[in-house]
């Protein structure tokens, strides 16, 4: 994986929030992840949250290990594997 771009910014639809967008480059083409947070502590988890979503889409780890971690969303298998 590499990183393509990086982006944050003041959200228009949560006020008072950050969003960060993040769009890396895989095997299997680009993939983009948007985090939202409000606070430092967000910040860390956004980004473990995006680190665990491209991991598990480029195959790393399994979508079952990852929920399994305190995610604030559910992570889908990965469709090509």
């Amino acid at each position: 994986m590499r990183l393509l771009d990086i982006s944050i910014k003041r959200s228009a639809a949560m006020p008072g929030a950050f969003v960060m967008e993040l769009v890396v480059k895989t095997a299997e083409g680009d993939m983009k992840s948007t985090q939202f947070f409000d606070d430092f502590r967000g910040f860390l988890l956004a980004v473990q949250e995006a680190g665990t979503f491209f991991a598990v889409r480029d195959g790393k780890i399994k979508a079952g290990d990852a929920n399994s971690r305190l995610l604030t969303k559910a992570v889908e298998r990965n469709p090509h594997g």
